[in-house]
């Protein structure tokens, strides 16, 4: 399947998040290097994406779903940050309550079967949780 992209000035969005899902290609395997993240994000991020789409002309794959968006992360080259904001090896584990995200929009994309705006995650910050336990008494 033949995919058009076109490029445009790079907008980035740096947010607070979490990873909703593990990142994963439906029917991959799990050796694929381009794979697709689920963030749930502030209402604000998405409203944002939602307007880029609509400068972009029609689109009928949109990154923002109704309580999600969905951005694609390569394994290679994401930079990982630790709370302290270290570099740091990927998760075995990347579901996270509390992310921050860079997300960079690139372009637009046209295949037989959509259009859509392409854009990918490429840095990610792991920070605390910061769950208080229901045990703790002070």
């Amino acid at each position: 399947m033949a995919v058009n992209f076109t490029a445009i000035p790079a907008v980035a969005i740096i947010a607070k998040a979490a990873v909703v899902y593990e990142p994963s290609v439906f029917n991959g395997t799990g050796q694929e290097i381009r794979r697709n993240l689920v963030l749930k994000v502030d209402p604000k991020v998405s409203e944002q994406l939602l307007a880029l789409e609509q400068t972009h002309g029609p689109v009928s794959c949109s990154l923002v779903k109704p309580e999600t968006i969905r951005v694609k992360i390569d394994m290679n080259a994401v930079k990982i940050f630790d709370a302290d904001h270290k570099s740091m090896e990927a998760p075995a584990r990347w579901t996270h309550p509390n992310v921050e995200v860079r997300i960079e929009v690139r372009g637009t994309w046209k295949a037989a079967n959509g259009t859509g705006l392409s854009a990918c995650c490429t840095d990610i910050r792991f920070c605390s949780d910061e769950l208080i336990s229901p045990f703790f008494t002070q």
